[in-house]
């Protein structure tokens, strides 16, 4: 399972859903992990969370921003935009280490789940 920014900002701010979810992946026993480009979209925007946000990123393991994700991310992005269709720049990497890992997302943002290729989870 990979987790989205949006499901770690509520998360951040206490949100029942977001808290349940969490719960829920503790006892289901999955280890989720947080994509490229999450903790870049989650320092920006922090204004006062930065501690919360270490200690996420000290307890979640990443996936990699390789060559592969890179790869895939631009090939989902020159699709996307040939269709008319673009989506946020971090989008195009949590997409990619989506497919290339196998693994959902967990979110509320719809593009994500408007990939084919790109399994959605919600918490809401």
């Amino acid at each position: 399972m990979l987790l989205d920014s949006s499901f770690l900002i509520d998360l951040l701010r206490g949100d029942d859903a977001a808290l349940a979810k969490r719960r829920e992946l503790e006892d289901r026993g999955e280890a989720p992990k947080l994509p490229p480009g999450v903790l870049f979209e989650l320092y920006s925007g922090a204004s006062g969370a930065e501690g919360q946000i270490d200690i996420l990123a000290d307890r979640l393991p990443r996936v990699d921003l390789s060559t592969e994700v890179e790869q895939e991310a631009g090939i989902i992005r020159r699709g996307l935009l040939r269709g008319g269709r673009p989506i946020s720049e971090v989008d195009y990497f949590v997409a990619a280490a989506s497919r290339i890992e196998g693994e959902p997302v967990l979110t509320e943002d719809d593009h994500l789940g408007e990939l084919g290729s790109v399994k959605v989870e919600r918490y809401r």
